[in-house]
């Protein structure tokens, strides 16, 4: 089984930051939840779908959730750009929800340990490989994260992760 911690984990720190940015639209928030939704959703469809589409062959069921994600995708970003937080929530809450239900399992069952990690690598690179970037994500995912979803991302991540943010 692929352990998806730090989608869940990423998942949460979204839907946080939209209740917060339904109440107030701080300038520096918008720009942490914007960089990471675009890092998420580019490293997705980059190099998650692509390779879940291949692993599904004719599966009509799974090709048909992986249109969807990609359509939700579609939605998502010009209202980010419009910086419509009412409309923004409603359609990124529905797609968390939608991909946490039917595309995380879908991935469970086609992709393997290794083919999730090497997706992993490739959306930390996407977030950047200097201390600095790295802390900073690190700080925004883990900001006012319930203590159980703290201890399994801290258990999660690899030493030097835990170093950097300790720092």
């Amino acid at each position: 089984m692929i352990d998806f911690t730090m989608m869940y984990a990423v998942h949460a720190a979204f839907r946080r930051d939209l209740r917060l940015l339904a109440h107030h639209l701080d300038e520096a928030r918008w720009d942490m939840f914007t960089r990471q939704l675009l890092v998420h959703h580019q490293a997705e469809d980059a190099s998650l779908w692509p390779v879940v589409r291949e692993r599904l062959g004719g599966d009509a069921r799974g090709l048909a959730i992986l249109a969807d994600m990609e359509a939700e995708h579609a939605l998502i970003d010009p209202l980010l750009e419009a910086r419509d937080v009412v409309k923004l929530a409603e359609a990124l809450n529905a797609h968390l929800d939608h991909e946490e239900r039917e595309a995380l399992p879908l991935i469970d069952s086609v992709l393997t340990e290794q083919e999730w990690a090497r997706f992993a690598a490739g959306t930390r690179e996407r977030q950047g490989g200097v201390n600095e970037d790295v802390k900073a994500f690190l700080a925004w995912l883990l900001e006012d994260a319930p203590g159980d979803l703290r201890e399994r991302v801290f258990a999660f991540l690899p030493p030097q992760a835990r170093q950097i943010l300790a720092s």
